[in-house]
């Protein structure tokens, strides 16, 4: 059970919407089940707090804390789920207000040969396909922020439902996540955890803004509460304040608990990172510096040996299945081009930045800084750096197509 100092007892004492911010291990998982706990013992019996994430594997992880925080009375009283999961039992139990029809739902699997047949804008099919009660994985958010915006029957069902909405890595929302947020919170309480120095989704999902934050505060007006200065997994090792340095750019001294390890690309790059010698070859200099490799939760808790069994297993299993996903996408691209689909954007390279490319690499340069040392020339990204998975593309289209023009030689 963690120490409670004086922040950890004001945050289970405060009234009212909550933001607590910190990196990873600072504990804002824990006390924000530890007030889960003590808003549980105050509910009527039909009453639920529900702690929304955005992976099944989070929501498996924080499951395997609750037998730690929370007594057994009130635990099957706390609802872990995903943002989809949320979002689709709302939309299939309320998407009929809008449509007046049954919700149907269109899976991946089952969206994905309808994009690629489509030959409009598939954002503005989507949102016609909503119109008409056949939902795709992204509008579900969209759906829901607007039923309950619409709706104060709704809200009022829902926060009754669930006095305490928890959300994990709340800098990663999107805008209708947060719009489904901000109407429940118009009558919930809401405990916002997030960590400013983690937006993975940011660049990479439409709507994840780097203001959410601001946002949350100019709207909730939430108390604030700063974790960012503590560290219960690797506590007294340095690591912390080395990160927190960093991260801004200041300049810090490397702790001896952290160590530089440092590779090249060859000519395929995914051979390196995902076939099992290179991992073997990394985890003998983990082992040679004494570093273990832990699993934190499932049926492999505890320290393992990084050159031994279980990750050479785990490595080779990984290989495989990135190789398989990459054979199945480029199945579907020449399907698609085979149809006269057009694939991706245009394009961002051309002959010069292939030659400068091809002589970065042969300097044994990563992928990442032949990347920030290329340009690109024509088009609406004129002027950027390319991205390394573009480079990495481009190298190896190149190389595919030297060693076809060996072979037919």
């Amino acid at each position: 059970m963690m120490n409670l100092d004086d922040t950890r007892r004001e945050i289970l004492d405060a009234a009212g919407h909550l933001l607590i911010e910190g990196g990873p291990g600072s504990g804002k998982t824990t006390i924000a089940l530890l007030q889960a706990a003590r808003t549980l013992e105050t509910l009527e019996s039909e009453q639920r707090v529900v702690f929304l994430s955005f992976s099944r594997a989070a929501v498996r992880q924080i499951g395997d804390r609750v037998a730690e925080h929370l007594p057994r009375a009130v635990r099957d009283r706390l609802e872990i789920r995903t943002f989809h999961a949320f979002f689709v039992d709302f939309v299939r139990a309320h998407g009929p207000l809008l449509t007046g029809v049954p919700a149907v739902f269109l899976p991946p699997d089952a969206e994905n040969p309808r994009k690629a047949d489509h030959d409009g804008n598939w954002a503005t099919e989507t949102r016609e396909l909503a119109r008409r009660g056949t939902y795709v994985f992204a509008q579900l958010a969209p759906v829901t922020a607007t039923l309950l915006e619409r709706s104060p029957a709704l809200r009022h069902l829902y926060s009754g439902r669930y006095p305490l909405v928890i959300v994990d890595e709340f800098q990663d929302t999107n805008l209708d996540q947060w719009r489904a947020i901000h109407a429940l919170a118009q009558a919930s309480m809401t405990i916002l955890l997030a960590d400013p120095d983690q937006r993975i989704y940011e660049g990479w999902i439409p709507g994840v803004d780097e203001a959410r934050l601001q946002q949350a505060v100019e709207a909730l007006a939430p108390r604030r509460f700063d974790l960012a200065g503590d560290n219960h997994r690797s506590p007294g090792n340095g690591i912390l304040d080395y990160a927190n340095a960093v991260l801004p750019g200041q300049p810090a001294s490397r702790p001896e608990t952290v160590h530089d390890l440092r590779c090249s690309y060859p000519s395929t790059p995914e051979q390196v990172a995902h076939k099992v010698i290179p991992g073997a070859a990394l985890a003998e200099q983990l082992r040679a510096a004494g570093i273990g490799l832990e699993f934190l939760t499932g049926e492999l808790q505890g320290s393992h040996d990084p050159s031994g069994v279980v990750f050479t297993v785990l490595a080779a299993l990984s290989g495989m299945e990135r190789e398989y996903i990459r054979d199945r996408t480029l199945e579907g691209h020449e399907s698609a081009r085979a149809r006269g689909k057009s694939i991706g954007g245009a394009a961002v390279t051309d002959d010069v930045m292939l030659a400068v490319a091809l002589h970065l690499r042969g300097q044994e340069m990563s992928l990442r800084d032949i990347a920030a040392r290329l340009v690109i020339s024509t088009g609406k990204k004129k002027g950027q750096h390319p991205s390394p998975a573009t480079v990495m593309r481009m190298l190896h289209e190149h190389d595919e197509k030297a060693a076809a023009a060996i072979f037919v030689g």
